[in-house]
């Protein structure tokens, strides 16, 4: 999943701003009101005090907050839309949820929003980092069954946070050196080690997804992964004609695969 920037400019220009903007942080703390989940600056759609307000009769549910978000592609932002996000930072599992609850919450707060701005496909449910994997597997067998929920995708605070963040962080600053990761892979090129660029080759992707898979950082996985796979590239031309042995075909084969 990549990363967006949260956009402000959108909540403030629509037509419910003037009944129930908020920021992100002052909405979730009706409910949490001791905890600091959320970057201050981001401003919300609060739909519970909407339908509070405007309500005739018997509530119907919506999810908590609606946030503004657009994407970063070719150092530009694009695709401005909303962004609906349910906070359920109390659970401690996931026994308790109800997937016709979230997909009646999510049903009304789009006939509540209207189609006149763009609506992002998917809606985001917020838990607390400890449960997460519990909550992910519930997600996935109850999407199995079909229905809306295979659109809800299930983050951590932290997760959150990773994804969501402001329009300056982007374009993407490295962790790594990349010129230091690349001039490495290149003097296995030079030296014609096979074995050893293998060996690097596959540090590096394991490095790689430890940044996606347990810090949620996609950005830093594409950037290392990119670097690798040219190397690979060049070293693969630099290998075309020569004669090599079935080890080296047995490691070309395998970095091949690695790499895919």
């Amino acid at each position: 999943m990549e990363a967006v920037a949260f956009d402000n400019k959108i909540i403030q220009g629509h037509r419910l701003y003037c009944k129930c903007g908020k920021t992100l942080d002052t909405a979730s703390k009706k409910d949490y009101p001791n905890d600091n989940y959320f970057d201050t600056s981001i401003q919300c759609l609060d739909m519970d005090d909407y339908e509070t307000q405007t309500c005739r009769g018997q509530l119907t549910e919506t999810v908590d907050a609606v946030i503004g978000i657009k994407t970063h592609t070719q150092n530009r932002f694009s695709r401005q839309r909303l962004l609906l996000v349910e906070l359920r930072m109390n659970y401690k599992n996931p026994c308790n949820l109800s997937q016709s609850e979230l997909e009646n919450k999510v049903r009304h707060t789009r006939e509540l929003l209207g189609t006149e701005t763009p609506i992002e496909t998917t809606s985001w449910f917020i838990f607390k980092n400890g449960i997460i994997e519990q909550v992910k597997s519930w997600f996935i067998n109850k999407s199995r069954a079909g229905g809306a929920i295979r659109n809800f995708i299930p983050l951590s605070t932290d997760m959150f946070s990773n994804y969501v963040k402001s329009e300056h962080d982007f374009p993407y600053k490295p962790i790594t050196d990349l010129n230091a990761l690349k001039n490495g892979l290149q003097s296995y090129i030079g030296s014609k080690d096979l074995q050893g660029f293998y060996d690097k080759t596959d540090w590096w992707k394991k490095k790689a997804f430890e940044y996606k898979n347990r810090q949620n950082n996609s950005e830093e996985f594409c950037c290392i992964m990119d670097v690798v796979k040219e190397a690979w590239t060049t070293f693969r031309s630099f290998l075309h004609g020569q004669q090599l042995s079935d080890d080296d075909e047995f490691y070309i084969e395998i970095i091949g695969e690695n790499l895919c």
